[in-house]
C-alpha cells in the first residue's frame, strides 16, 4: 500500500462497445496485464474467448486458430 494513500476506493470503468455478452460459469485468468475471460454461458453456451487491458481499459475478441 502506497504511505502516501490512506484509504483504498474502487473506481468504476465505463465499459467499451466490445464487452463481451453478460455470462455465468465462465472462467478467468489474470495474465500480463489482461483478464481473459473464456466461454461461460447465458441462454446459449458460449465457446469463445475475451481479453480486457487493464492499462487500456479495452476488450478484445481473442481469435483462435486451431490446427490439426
Amino acid at each position: 500500500m502506497n504511505p502516501e494513500q490512506s484509504k483504498l476506493e474502487w473506481i468504476e470503468y465505463k465499459s467499451d462497445k466490445n464487452a463481451p455478452i453478460a455470462r455465468w460459469g465462465h472462467s478467468c485468468i489474470s495474465h500480463l496485464g489482461n483478464l481473459y475471460i473464456i466461454g461461460g454461458r447465458n441462454t446459449i453456451d458460449f465457446n469463445d474467448v475475451h481479453r480486457y487491458s487493464l492499462t487500456e481499459n479495452k476488450w478484445q475478441k481473442v481469435l483462435l486458430r486451431i490446427f490439426i
